[in-house]
């Protein structure tokens, strides 16, 4: 099989190497390649730059006589040229098998071996509209271009796909014309060449769209497939060399970008035949059927804007380990791969095979992220010590845990617990409070010493109206003040008629005890659900409202999808239900950059998901730190669960940097590991209490106590909570920075 792509792939059985090619940014042929499964190379390029256009299309071919890798592109002076290599030797230099000007620079080209005679067969559209085909036999003398059809028969740079289809031994060849139509040229027993006929009418596919065929085995099927000009993924086939059948639709109408090319592979195992392509959010989608059954999907599996501008793709069964592996280049130009093994699931991290481009330098890089410890539950899922067998508490699983310092211990203010199999003591969803008397982290975490109240854990408690129900009350984030542990909670008051959620302060004078927290004041309804508190001295930060004194920096994330940010000055004044007078939002004029209007504080990042916000300070670096994650629940967009935790870094706490990456379950190889994906690992059920559900990374809390700074290396330890998803416990993680 053969198609018009910008990348080919091919497996080749000398060595069982997996070879893939493509023309880079600077117009070089370039191949990335492994042997026996193992790591990928390093891209190793074929000729110099300025060979082709960057990103012309490149056909790929195994051809079994000598064990022959031939590759076919149209260089920059529309010359048909060849690379080859025999034996897994060296490649051999380049052949041209036309002349100059011969196509247009990059035009597409489709090859495919055809079993009889042992032919290898290059197909494209020549400077003329002509269709041509190139060929050797025997693995003889290459026969010069032979026009099949007249000129002006398609437009130029028109994608062909070729395919060799067994019954009657047929070598068949499609594109769209001009109109939209599904064209067909063919010929069997290697006899003449038949005249083109058309497949289908004008609404196939927009004229000259990129299109896949491909050979399926069950019952000698012969598919081809088109994103056709109302956005659906289209499909025309025969069976068993019969009459070609009414094209159909695999998908809704506008769930593709028409004109967007398909990819068509056979996976042998449970004899699927799937399809590639790219939806309108420009996500990898598939669609698949086994053993000549109904389609399924379409299934996305990549994050949404994953893809390039230029979608382009190949895709290829490897035998070893049965895998299926896809390749494209996402936003940034960089070729990746997805796959599956023995038929599993596709793989949540797409591996990237070549460099990004050159970027601007990071404001921080990261030297290092590890996983320190699993703080909660019964078990690690890598088999580490566990300090805290929260169990025992009542506690089998929990997330979150903003934290603070207070009267000498770190406390920790966890999320919702589920009961599991407990049926006494708090209810669902209530939220543990621990703390930790450690001053630094040992080798396999902290101790947390939980506030009890008899067997069971005592739960945040809110003073009513706040506190009624018990449960729902989250805590987001704290500080301590003049005695007295502060914590912001977003709950649902059941008071208020917007039946909004709002953002609460409460406090304790003894967090270490049971006990309801009173009501300091409710925040602002839209933008200050998620709160992430810092004190600070008012003269370490030009630019505050009052120029000294202690003043408390509030990041706070909530709607329209936004982080925002305010100040207040401390101590916390008199309660009352309503926000203090002295709140000032951030505003980002210059001429009135604080506002006592929380209407008016400006947009600091934009980040419609949900997300929990930490922040620190170091005065001695003058340097800001603000925490969040990017990742998506899983009902949302989808792999957006795959998303990283990031921080952004600067010399005020509105003046930030770009955003960091400190932890990247795809970088950090997570999943499988120690963070759970369906079919990739047994954290579900082994590690209880919550059943199966992909991971996601969210909740990151900076722990103050342990960050530090290092002034001679400007090198920046981070210790920081995160929550997985699955399991459902808490991790301690570190993350060591570079600062710029």
């Amino acid at each position: 099989m053969g198609s018009s792509t910008s990348v080919a792939a091919v497996y080749y059985p000398p060595n069982n190497q997996l070879e893939v090619f493509f023309v880079d940014t600077q117009g070089a042929l370039t191949l990335v390649w492994k042997a026996q499964n193992g790591p990928w190379n390093r891209p190793f390029r074929l000729t110099v730059a300025g060979f082709a256009t960057p990103g012309a299309p490149v056909a790929a071919v195994f051809y079994p006589l000598n064990n022959q890798l031939e590759v076919f592109v149209v260089d920059a002076h529309g010359t048909l040229t060849l690379f080859w290599k025999a034996q897994n030797g060296a490649w051999n230099s380049p052949f041209q098998l036309s002349s100059q000007g011969f196509a247009p620079a990059g035009t597409p080209v489709a090859a495919v071996y055809y079993p009889p005679n042992n032919q290898l067969e290059v197909f494209l559209i020549d400077r003329d509209g002509a269709f041509n085909v190139v060929w050797k036999a025997q693995n003889g003398r290459w026969n010069a271009p032979f026009a099949l059809t007249p000129k002006t028969f398609a437009a130029a740079l028109t994608p062909l796909s070729a395919v060799y289809y067994p019954p009657n031994n047929q070598l068949e060849v499609f594109h769209i014309d001009r109109h939209g139509a599904l064209i067909v040229m063919w010929k069997a027993q290697n006899g003449s060449w038949n005249a083109p006929v058309a497949l289908t009418d004008s609404t196939f596919a927009p004229p000259g769209a990129p299109l896949s065929a491909a050979y399926y085995p069950v019952n000698n099927q012969l598919e081809v497939f088109a994103i056709n000009p109302h956005g659906a993924l289209a499909l025309k086939w025969k069976a068993q060399n019969e009459n070609w059948r009414p094209a159909i639709t695999l998908t809704q109408d506008g769930y593709a970008t028409p004109g967007l090319p398909p990819v068509a592979v056979y996976y042998a195992l449970n004899q699927q035949l799937e399809v590639l392509f790219a939806d309108s959010h420009r996500c990898m989608n598939v669609v698949w059927k086994a053993n000549n059954g109904a389609w399924a999907g379409p299934v996305p599996i990549t994050l949404t804007d994953c893809l390039g501008s230029a979608v382009t793709w190949a895709a290829v069964h490897y035998p070893l380990q049965n895998q299926l592996e896809a390749f494209t280049t996402n936003t940034a130009q960089v070729l990746f791969v997805e796959w599956k093994v023995n038929n599993g699931p596709w793989s949540p991290c797409p591996v990237p095979l070549t460099d990004s481009p050159p970027a601007p330098p990071p404001a921080a890089t990261v030297l290092e992220t590890v996983r320190i410890a699993q703080l909660t539950g019964p078990r690690d899922p890598q088999g580490l010590p566990i300090l805290n067998n929260t169990t025992a508490w009542g506690v089998p699983g929990v997330d979150l845990g903003a934290s603070t310092d207070h009267n000498g211990n770190l406390f920790f203010f966890f999320g919702d617990v589920p009961r599991a199999d407990r049926n006494q003591g708090p209810p669902q969803d209530a939220d543990l409070v621990a703390f930790s008397s450690d001053t630094q982290v040992g080798p396999h975490g902290i101790t947390l010493h939980p506030v009890m109240q008899g067997p069971w854990f005592h739960p945040f408690t809110i003073e009513p109206p706040f506190g009624v129900p018990a449960t729902n009350r989250t805590p987001t984030g704290a500080f301590s003040f003049g005695g007295r542990a502060y914590v912001f909670a977003v709950v649902n008051n059941p008071q208020d008629p917007t039946g909004l959620p709002v953002s609460i302060l409460t406090s304790s004078a003894h967090p270490e005890q049971a006990g309801q927290y009173r009501v300091e004041f409710q925040f602002d309804h839209f933008r200050f659900w998620q709160v992430a508190p810092v004190v600070v001295n008012n003269a370490w930060v030009d630019g505050l409202p009052l120029p000294s004194g202690p003043g408390l920096i509030l990041y706070g994330h909530g709607d329209p999808g936004a982080i925002h940010l305010a100040w207040m000055p401390l101590p916390v004044p008199t309660r009352g239900r309503a926000a203090p007078d002295g709140i000032r939002y951030y505003t980002g004029n210059g001429r009135n950059p604080w506002s006592p209007q929380a209407a008016d504080a400006k947009v600091l990042i934009s980040h419609p998901p949900y997300t929990s916000v930490s922040a620190c300070f170091f005065p001695d670096a003058k340097l800001w730190i603000l925490v969040y994650s990017n990742a998506g629940p899983p009902k949302e967009v989808p792999f957006a669960i795959t998303g990283p935790i990031v921080a952004r870094f600067g010399p005020t706490p509105w003046n930030l940097s770009g955003e960091v990456q400190l932890f990247n379950p795809c970088r950090e190889r997570a999943y499988g590991s120690y963070m759970h994906w369906p079919g990739l690992d047994t954290i579900v059920p082994d590690i209880p209490p919550l059943g199966e559900e992909q991971g996601w990374a969210y909740g990151a809390f900076l722990t103050n106590r342990y960050c530090h700074w290092d002034d001679t290396s400007r090198t920046l330890t981070l210790y920081y909570l995160l929550s997985l998803n699955r399991p459902y416990q808490v991790q301690l993680m570190r993350t060591r920075l570079r600062i710029s």
